[in-house]
């Protein structure tokens, strides 16, 4: 900033002084002319500068929201799998669990708890049993060791 008021002040001093010097009115006409002219590049330099800095501040907004919208739509899909496999995870077991144990799918309610902390290696952290009805006779012991060789994870059995 200084160095820019500086600028200013040395091309206004200088075409006084040859305004001042200068033999002839035309003379003085033409240097006023020229001083004014970069008096005006002087003052117009550091726009120009800012308008050339826009477009690349715009590029990087746009890199930005890009890549926060990219990582939204992945975020999203792995939610959508995570939901998905749940699912098939849950019908799986209660399907296991009830030709087993031979009772009822209805008399059965499974959810999955998973780890998604690494995206690359989503893990199935817990599995909640709910034994309903006749069900609920079951040895929830049995059910629970059962649940646990299948899925490989910690299970959890409850009767209601």
């Amino acid at each position: 900033m200084n160095g820019y008021i500086g600028t200013i002040l040395i091309i206004s001093v200088i075409g006084g002084i040859a305004s001042c010097i200068s033999p002839s009115n035309r003379t003085k006409k033409h240097i006023n002319f020229i001083i004014g002219l970069i008096t005006t590049i002087a003052l117009i330099t550091p726009i120009v500068k800012i308008a050339n800095n826009t477009g690349l501040i715009k590029n990087k907004i746009s890199e930005i929201v890009s890549e926060i919208s990219q990582n939204d739509k992945i975020d999203a899909s792995n939610k959508i799998i995570v939901d998905t496999a749940s699912q098939k995870v849950c019908e799986g077991i209660k399907e296991a669990v009830a030709t087993h144990f031979k009772i009822d799918n209805d008399n059965i309610r499974v959810t999955a708890l998973f780890d998604t902390s690494n995206s690359q290696a989503i893990t199935v952290e817990r599995i909640d049993i709910v034994l309903l009805d006749k069900a609920s006779w079951l040895d929830s012991h049995q059910v629970k060791n059962f649940a646990q060789e299948m899925a490989g994870c910690r299970v959890t059995v409850t009767k209601r």
